[in-house]
């Protein structure tokens, strides 16, 4: 998967931007996606400063993408030359937020340049259909959804799936925007965060962008909003290149061995229960650790994370995550579980899954 990024340069000047970039460019970054739809194509200082910004990021090796519409083609006077005009302005592609006349689009996609049309995916995807019919060149076009700052708005996730997988289906580069929570800046004053998928709306960047590279349906993840952190930007990097994680909140009485078992690198067995996620080579790794009962609610939700202990011989040491809401006996401890954040990624570890728990700091106990 690669990463990308969303400059907004409007009230910013080329210095503030050109910082950011470099600063940005110290991470594997791919691609940076810009929106020209809010630009005033009057303002010549304006358009100077975003072609000095788009050959700053074509000098990094950064892929370069603006957004627009029938509108701004028109206030351009781009009409009769899309790709030679937006070449010249130095970008390697454009989004077509709203569709052109079809046969247009397919005269603008089948252009000789390898310039990149990227299509709106969070539209109907009946569009992608029909140009690959009629004769577009598959190997120009990429797609990419909204994002969406108005509350309320965003991608229901059966839509999301659907019109994705038609792009999945014809192996044609997705894309999709995660909100980062350090950063605010965007294209528009409304921004209630800038995600794609309404669910992702309150969610850490990370767990965003998690679900994104658990689901297999995007290619691309670009950062939607602007001015991100540093801290932010590392926990990225760590999800980015990490197996499988999930972050939890543990018990703050957590005993050395536990603490152990929840820091390996676990693997999801392959014969399925319907209540237990089980990770079994802690019991073989610490057979010879002490895992005291410990006296609480054995109510279990989704999510738990469970020890069995002492009390269960051969089992003692043995981690699982539970599936559904259940009773488990004085044998089985519960030490913790996912965060409510995390918890919808639980869906996307499968069998024979590696995977890490991330233990957010020592908190309280809780009464489940």
């Amino acid at each position: 998967m690669n990463l990308g990024f969303s400059l907004y340069p409007d009230a910013h000047s080329l210095e503030t931007m050109t910082e950011y970039i470099e600063r940005l460019t110290r991470y594997p970054f791919r691609r940076v996606f810009l929106s020209l739809l809010q630009l005033d194509t009057t303002d010549d200082a304006m358009m100077a400063k975003y072609q000095a910004i788009i050959q700053l990021c074509r000098s990094k090796n950064l892929f370069v993408v603006a957004d627009i519409n029938q509108q701004l083609i028109q206030q351009l006077g781009w009409q009769n030359q899309l790709v030679t005009a937006g070449k010249a302005f130095g970008l390697d592609g454009l989004r077509l937020d709203e569709p052109l006349e079809t046969q247009a689009m397919i005269e603008v996609i089948n252009n000789p340049h390898h310039f990149k049309i990227e299509l709106n995916i969070s539209q109907a995807n009946q569009l992608l259909e029909y140009l690959l019919k009629n004769g577009a060149r598959k190997d120009n076009i990429i797609g990419c959804h909204n994002f969406y700052p108005k509350r309320f708005t965003g991608l229901s996730y059966p839509h999301f799936v659907e019109t994705t997988q038609t792009y999945k289906d014809n192996e044609i580069l997705t894309a999709a925007f995660i909100s980062a929570t350090s950063a605010s800046d965007g294209p528009w004053p409304v921004s209630e965060g800038l995600p794609t998928l309404e669910n992702h709306r309150d969610m850490a960047s990370t767990s965003q962008l998690k679900e994104y590279i658990y689901q297999y349906l995007i290619d691309d993840v670009i950062i939607s909003n602007q001015f991100v952190s540093d801290e932010e930007l590392a926990d990225l990097m760590t999800v980015l290149s990490s197996e499988k994680l999930l972050d939890i909140e543990t018990l703050d009485d957590l005993t050395e061995a536990e603490a152990k078992v929840l820091a390996f690198d676990h693997h999801y067995r392959n014969d399925i229960s319907e209540y237990v996620l089980r990770s079994t080579m802690t019991r073989v790794v610490y057979h010879e650790e002490d895992f005291p009962a410990r006296e609480q609610s054995k109510a279990v939700k989704r999510g738990d994370i469970l020890i069995d202990n002492n009390e269960y011989g051969r089992y003692k040491g043995e981690l699982q995550i539970a599936l559904k809401d259940f009773e488990v006996s004085d044998k089985t401890n519960i030490v913790g579980w996912i965060k409510p954040t995390d918890l919808p990624l639980l869906a996307y570890i499968k069998p024979n899954d590696a995977f890490r728990l991330l233990r957010s700091g020592h908190e309280k106990q809780v009464d489940h």
